[in-house]
């Protein structure tokens, strides 16, 4: 199976949006916007558009890991006979450690060490990571689609009964890393990955019609929120933002006197009804983007450099992450929304240009962007 081209362009469209909302809150006024939506301009209005639907770009990122996951399985049985499911499996963990390892190390970089969250939620790369680990687990079983419905389920009931406990616990539905109910996302893309693999874009198609009543379903007759308000305990260590690291490595090695403050910090999570309002959706656009770009194979030039952006989307992510570190720490941001958007696209061609340097690489290079394809194309 050659690579699906729709589908790369659609994981390209999302890591791009996600770039888009990361940026916008490096922008010098990003907390003055907020506080006054009559000073914002049409650029600032453009860039906020993303962060009031971040919570759509994340639930994507998983759904979208959970579909090309099917993927993978497929086309690693058919283009190696010999290879059973379970050897699979076990050539994902290097590259799922690796995702949850540099969640670890930009949480330190934006928190500092914070105890339990570090661990058991440090963001999405550890959900992406934790929640294939879990798909691919199910997806080699007996029954795949049984199995990975009854996850579905049992993740959405432990979410509501969480939420109605107003019970926060750190890694399920708290912390900077709330998984539940977000991983049932990758299960729900694993899930019309199968109905693709059987049934093609009629597959896709029936999950879409049945999945967006329901979600038109369920925004219309319920006023049930789409995220809800978690809690975590940080401690409040003071200085500019590499200072304030360093205090809290040395406060979680014991070296000093340092005495921190304890602050209560505030997170969004989905709420356990988000998923069956975005499923359908999802569906419907990543339909539309398979259908649109059928045998692309002699596709323009711009299509090809978002082919290869999809194709390695968890790079460009990591990538633009640590950029946007570095100017937060050296106190170089943008000042408007236009200045932002000029951020925004330099971070897509930088990123674009070193995958096109990949692609015309071998040895050291190659191995270091391929190593953060989490087996998915």
């Amino acid at each position: 199976m050659s690579p699906i081209i729709g589908l790369n362009i659609f994981r390209a469209v999302a890591v791009i949006m996600m770039i888009i909302a990361h940026s916008i809150r490096i922008q010098s006024n990003f907390a003055f916007l907020l506080k006054h939506p009559d000073k914002q301009s049409f650029w600032d209005q453009c860039l906020l558009f993303f962060i009031q639907i971040e919570p759509i770009i994340s639930a994507q990122f998983l759904f979208i890991s959970g579909f090309s996951l099917t993927l993978s399985l497929s086309k690693i049985l058919k283009a190696t006979p010999k290879i059973s499911k379970r050897q699979w499996l076990l050539s994902l963990p290097p590259k799922l450690i690796l995702l949850y390892l540099v969640s670890v190390v930009f949480f330190i970089g934006d928190n500092g060490i914070q105890l339990p969250d570090l661990l058991v939620s440090s963001g999405i790369l550890s959900i992406i990571a934790i929640s294939m680990a879990l798909t691919g687990c199910m997806l080699i079983s007996p029954k795949p689609m049984l199995t990975l419905a009854l996850a579905v389920t049992g993740v959405t009931l432990t979410a509501y009964i969480l939420e109605q406990s107003k019970v926060n616990i750190i890694g399920l539905n708290a912390g900077a890393g709330g998984a539940i109910p977000l991983i049932s996302m990758t299960f729900i893309g694993a899930i019309i990955g199968i109905l693709y693999q059987r049934f093609h874009n009629n597959g896709l198609f029936t999950a879409a019609a049945v999945g967006c009543f329901i979600g038109l379903l369920s925004i219309s007759s319920s006023q049930y929120p789409w995220t809800v308000d978690v809690k975590s305990e940080f401690l409040l260590f003071y200085g500019d933002p590499v200072t304030a690291v360093l205090h809290s490595i040395q406060h979680a090695l014991g070296i000093g006197d340092l005495q921190p403050t304890k602050i209560k910090a505030h997170f969004w999570n989905h709420s356990s009804i988000f998923l069956f309002r975005v499923s359908g959706g999802l569906t419907l656009v990543l339909l539309i983007f398979m259908l649109a770009f059928k045998n692309q194979s002699n596709s323009s030039k711009v299509i090809h450099v978002f082919n290869n952006i999809g194709k390695h989307a968890l790079f460009v992510y990591i990538f633009h992450l640590v950029l946007l570190g570095v100017l937060e720490v050296t106190g170089i941001k943008p000042t408007t929304g236009w200045q932002t958007w000029l951020l925004v696209i330099l971070l897509v061609l930088l990123g674009a240009t070193i995958i096109q340097m990949r692609d015309k690489s071998g040895g050291v290079r190659r191995k270091l962007l391929d190593s953060f394809d989490p087996g998915t194309q």
